[in-house]
């Protein structure tokens, strides 16, 4: 997946590749995918903390009627930790 460019223009590139994605997944089925070069001793943990944001907020534009330049209305900026 390294030769997909980070990003588009200005934008980020966050969606499109599901295919490969997809791909990968199956490839993978029944293996573990990162836990080869995470180089981490899961079974010597003695204390661990995970944080999880659910990605499913709506970004609602505002400020204007171009997308690109519209600032952003979000909850996002109030759940950090």
């Amino acid at each position: 997946m390294s030769d997909l460019p980070e990003y588009i223009g200005s934008l980020p590139n966050i969606c499109g590749v599901e295919p490969r994605l997809e791909s990968a997944r199956r490839a993978a089925a029944g293996r573990p995918i990162y836990l080869p070069e995470c180089r981490i001793d899961f079974g010597a943990v003695q204390s661990a903390f995970a944080n999880a944001l659910h990605m499913h907020q709506p970004l609602i534009p505002a400020g204007g009627p171009n997308l690109a330049t519209a600032e952003i209305i979000s909850n996002l900026k109030h759940m950090n930790g």
